[in-house]
């Protein structure tokens, strides 16, 4: 059986996430799809709020 992309999002119940550059060019749509599909995206610019999530 083949396995897709959005398998690993939660393997052995953590949460992956996906930090996105947000400081200069844009980051093209294609590429914002593909890592939705493996884990929650997060905007460096709003880096506070999963900074203290993941610091725990």
């Amino acid at each position: 059986m083949g396995q897709t992309l959005g398998d690993v999002m939660k393997v052995n119940g953590f949460s992956r996430y996906a930090v996105i550059d947000d400081r200069g060019d844009n980051v093209k749509d294609e590429i914002q799809n593909l890592l939705q599909q493996v884990g929650s995206l997060v905007y460096w610019s709003d880096r506070v709020p999963w900074m203290e999530r993941v610091a725990r």
